[in-house]
């Protein structure tokens, strides 16, 4: 291990003196990150369960020699910006092994929004949109206005009531999020910390141009620091023909609340054998033509989202 580290774990409160061994970090749109780091230190008492649910920070700084692109973008000085960060709280911390010259230990980072996983409840939300609760909720939970946002692209509807009955703030929020077509994803701000992002438009969080970065499979020949992506899987899933939807709404019985789509292509030359089975919903309680239609819309992305799913890893950190 080299005196100048790549990789740096700090704590808001606490300054233990730690050199890290190695980490894992998963990424995702609409989960919540983790990061596990192991480090060593020459203290084999550190107070683990008082670091349980404290701000920390861990940092990816690239030194002279080591992901050069990376270094060649963002320097390689403590006062220029990380390559990557990820801030939050430590969810889970553990001492690994101990021998005479060091102790192992292993630390879980999360963002703070994870918390709520720990949170649950049962109560009624009356005459809001989707996004007013949610931000009911964050408030709740002491978020204030800079750490968490919403980019929207359309309005949304007022429920008359939405029910929270044994289930815990983070999975209720994502819930809610699901039916609305709601994303989230994290940014990274010196001041504010970790903060999530909503969005309902793939606009929001595609990149203007694509990242290149090769593919090159583990061989035990890897150059050190080339940001590379080891394994890649993509798996290829039926997706159904089109869905309908249908309601009755006494207050306007004359309304029409039928919806569909439809996923056949009419081209001669379209192949249309990935379709397979239809979906049909009654009381989704749309008031509207349009919000039926709305509904019915999202209910289609969510299956055509799942007709191509990659899965990959790797040392990119852009």
């Amino acid at each position: 291990m080299t005196a100048r580290q790549s990789y740096h774990l700090t704590f808001a409160r606490f300054s233990p003196s730690l050199s890290v061994r190695s980490f894992s970090a998963t990424e995702a749109v609409n989960t919540a990150y983790r990061v596990e780091i192991t480090a060593t230190s020459t203290d084999s008492s550190l107070p683990l369960s008082s670091y349980l649910n404290q701000r920390a920070a861990f940092e990816i700084r690239p030194q002279e020699g080591l992901l050069s692109e990376v270094v060649s973008a963002f320097g390689s000085a403590s006062d220029d910006p990380p390559a990557k960060q990820w801030q939050g709280i430590i969810t889970s911390c553990e001492k690994l092994s101990v021998s005479k010259d060091e102790t192992v230990y292993r630390f879980v980072l999360e963002p703070r929004f994870a918390a709520m996983k720990h949170f649950q409840t049962s109560r009624l939300f009356q005459h809001q949109t989707v996004p007013d609760i949610v931000a009911a909720v964050f408030k709740h939970h002491g978020f204030s206005g800079v750490d968490y946002r919403f980019q929207k692209s359309r309005n949304y509807t007022v429920r008359e009531y939405v029910t929270q009955y044994l289930e815990s703030d983070f999975a209720f929020i994502n819930r809610l999020c699901e039916e609305e077509g709601i994303w989230y994803t994290f940014e990274q701000h010196e001041q504010h910390g970790d903060v999530v992002v909503f969005g309902d438009s793939p606009e929001h969080y595609l990149r203007s141009q694509g990242l290149p970065v090769s593919y090159r499979p583990h061989a035990g020949l890897e150059s050190v620091g080339t940001e590379a992506l080891f394994n890649l899987s993509i798996r290829h899933n039926p997706i159904v023909e089109g869905i309908r939807s249908a309601d009755y709404n006494y207050r306007s019985a004359d309304t029409d609340l039928f919806a569909e789509t439809d996923n056949k292509q009419s081209e001669e030359s379209a192949d249309n054998t990935v379709l397979l089975g239809k979906q049909q919903h009654w009381g989704l309680h749309p008031k509207t033509t349009d919000e039926a239609q709305v509904q019915t819309t999202l209910l289609n992305e969510a299956v055509l989202c799942r007709q191509t799913v990659a899965n990959g890893s790797g040392n990119v950190v852009s």
